[in-house]
């Protein structure tokens, strides 16, 4: 039997891990978006036979663990915006505003050679600033 140390599923697994009687280890990982999990699982694993425990015989192996290591996959990019922006004043020219936008990251490793643009969506304003 194949069981996670904490004693209790996951909710990551579509399929259960287990090990068949060859020895292969298989499982599925939910796909959903909902479920996104990445870390360390270690699990307790023991063998069993149907021989059964009579006369003080043992059907049970030790009890050995393993250790499941899920990996971020496309995680998006974040990043913080300055919590104050100085008011600019009216026919001033161009502004800069340096690290506005800090802590920013591409995402999960992989992605660190990847780079982030910005999009900026005006949401409002008065009619006669254009």
């Amino acid at each position: 039997s194949v069981v996670p140390e904490d004693g209790e599923a996951t909710g990551i697994f579509a399929v259960k891990p287990g090990i068949d009687k060859d020895g292969m280890l298989s499982f599925r990982l939910k796909t959903l978006a909902a479920v996104r999990f990445n870390g360390e699982l270690l699990f307790n694993v023991t063998a069993s036979n149907d021989a059964g425990t009579a006369l003080g015989a043992l059907d049970t192996s030790e009890v050995l663990q393993f250790t499941l290591i899920v990996t971020f996959v496309n995680q998006p990019p974040s990043f913080e915006l300055a919590e104050y922006l100085d008011p600019v004043l009216e026919n001033t020219g161009a502004h800069a505003f340096p690290a506005f936008a800090f802590d920013i990251s591409t995402g999960d490793p992989p992605a660190a050679g990847q780079t982030v643009a910005f999009t900026l969506d005006l949401t409002s304003s008065p009619t006669t600033l254009f």
